[in-house]
């Protein structure tokens, strides 16, 4: 059969659009050439199917109308098929009509497949698969439609540990355990899983500080030392916890990820953040100072300045420590303190340490007096930086006068390593001093077990030898093992004429300080 098959579809919201439809209706199509209606509706007991059944019976009332199911909140659809050569076939056309249908159906059912597996695709990127529990692109979709909002983190201490001892396996199993967990000691709010080991649960109220505290304190008692057991193993977690709320949720994420970092930082069991912290100004600080150190790295900016260290018998300059500074495109200039830190994280300390070295021994090279450069643990045990210090020193006319400068404040635990480099140096015919002794992790058995040529008193001790005779003391003791060991001793920090005397009193070898002068970008060209 040849038939000419004309279909016209109509869309209706509500029973408003019944009447405007007829009179299309009646503009559009033949009644007599109409062979069957199709009605698709989420509801057909509603209003406006009945309305627009009653109208199709008084324009075409020959034809049965067939009811089929469409999507919730999606408009009714009306399709009318007219076929002139149809009405005198009425049996195959009765076949077309089934096949019609049939294929609506199948369309419909592939509709729904898709609509599900997109349904899938949406659950998955809002789901952590380990958990099971919502995910940061899904608390980040939640927190847009609050207007106010409390978040408090958890976060796993050295859950790094933990994983690489036991392995994946077993930190996706505590992972697991921990949501639990969690959930089950979450009174109110969302919980959320972020990457790693960290979750957030986000309440939707302001809660303020008192009873955020109160709050903070349960959760701490609750889930401290917090114990799973994985087969025949025992395994303690430990969290930290932190906590901001808002009435509006601008750089809330930002403000607790702070805030977790000071709890960390502090090691403290949980930290509120307020307002008079004021963490992201020290956050703004560091971005500039990162964009500082890139444009010094990039435009040498970074250069050392030079401070004069005397004999204390003769009173003379002997020697000049090479300090790093950073000069930014504005002409400020930076210490180190200010930017080392800093320029490790950014991965361009090495830069640093390679343009000071490089820059002292070149303003060194005609010079008699000796010039200390400052070295750290990391340059020491990067490969490619402790072959670049001896291929540097190699070139250099007179090693003799050159002086590394170790920091002891930095815990050396590693003697095999540290005792490598100054044996190295040592073959070079360069010394060693040891700076900051005296202070936080001094350890005189550190002494025993490498040989070195100065100790640098801690500035702090020095500053405060008028005060605490305690520190008298201390820094008499380190003078006596010094000498017994022939290690030459330095005092630092010597600010005034009082101080400088009390060291010289004491038997110590040399001073610095700003007292005897400042570092500046260049050194005398004689000892006269």
């Amino acid at each position: 059969m040849d038939t000419e098959l004309k279909i016209t579809t109509y869309l209706l919201e509500s029973s408003h659009d019944v009447a405007p439809i007829e009179q299309k209706m009646l503009q559009e199509i033949n009644p007599s050439q109409v062979v069957t209606v199709h009605i698709a509706a989420y509801m057909h007991n509603t209003v406006m199917v009945h309305t627009l059944v009653a109208l199709l019976q008084k324009i075409i009332p020959r034809v049965a109308v067939k009811h089929l199911s469409a999507q919730k909140n999606q408009p009714a659809t009306l399709v009318i098929y007219e076929c002139p050569s149809c009405m005198e076939h009425a049996e195959d056309f009765a076949r077309t009509d089934a096949l019609l249908f049939a294929l609506y159906q199948e369309n419909q059912a592939h509709k729904n497949l898709l609509l599900k597996s997109r349904h899938d695709v949406v659950q998955r990127y809002f789901t952590d698969p380990l958990t099971n529990l919502p995910n940061l692109y899904k608390l980040r979709d939640d927190t847009l439609e609050s207007s106010e909002v409390t978040l408090i983190v958890f976060a796993v201490d050295n859950f790094k540990l933990v994983n690489d001892f036991y392995g994946f396996v077993v930190g996706d199993f505590l992972l697991e355990q921990l949501s639990l967990t969690l959930s089950s000691h979450a009174q109110e709010g969302t919980l959320y899983r972020l990457s790693g080991s960290e979750f957030i649960l986000k309440i939707d109220r302001y809660i303020d500080y008192y009873e955020l505290k109160s709050i903070m304190e349960q959760l701490t008692e609750r889930l401290s030392h917090l114990s799973y057991q994985y087969n025949a193993i025992r395994i303690y977690l430990d969290l930290t916890l932190a906590a901001v709320a808002g009435h509006k949720i601008d750089h809330i994420f930002s403000k607790a990820s702070m805030t977790l970092q000071h709890a960390k930082n502090m090691q403290l069991h949980y930290a509120i953040y307020e307002d008079h912290m004021r963490f992201e100004d020290a956050y703004e600080t560091n971005l500039k100072i990162s964009l500082n150190i890139r444009n010094a790295v990039k435009n040498s900016g970074v250069v050392p300045y030079f401070q004069p260290i005397i004999d204390n018998k003769t009173n003379k300059i002997v020697k000049y420590e090479a300090l790093a500074r950073l000069i930014d495109q504005e002409g400020t200039i930076l210490g180190p303190k200010a930017f080392i830190p800093i320029a490790k994280k950014m991965k361009v300390y090495a830069h640093v340490t390679q343009t000071i070295l490089l820059k002292s021994l070149e303003t060194f090279k005609d010079s008699p007096f000796d010039v200390s450069i400052n070295l750290c643990l990391d340059d020491i045990v990067n490969e490619e930086m402790y072959a670049f210090i001896f291929e540097t020193l190699a070139k250099f006319r007179e090693p003799k006068r050159v002086i590394f400068e170790l920091i002891e404040s930095e815990h050396i635990q590693d003697y095999h390593v540290v005792t490598r480099f100054i044996n190295e140096v040592r073959r070079y015919g360069a010394r060693i001093a040891i700076d900051e002794f005296g202070g936080r992790f001094s350890n005189f058995i550190y002494l025993t077990k490498t040989t070195v040529d100065y100790l640098k008193i801690d500035g702090g001790l020095i500053e405060a030898i008028e005060e605490d005779p305690s520190v008298r003391i201390t820094i008499e003791s380190i003078v006596a093992f010094a000498k017994k060991l022939s290690i030459k001793t330095i005092a630092v920090h010597v600010h005034s004429s009082t101080v400088l005397a009390k060291v010289q009193a004491l038997g110590i070898d040399f001073s610095q300080g700003y007292h005897i002068d400042e570092p500046h970008p260049s050194i005398k060209n004689s000892r006269d």
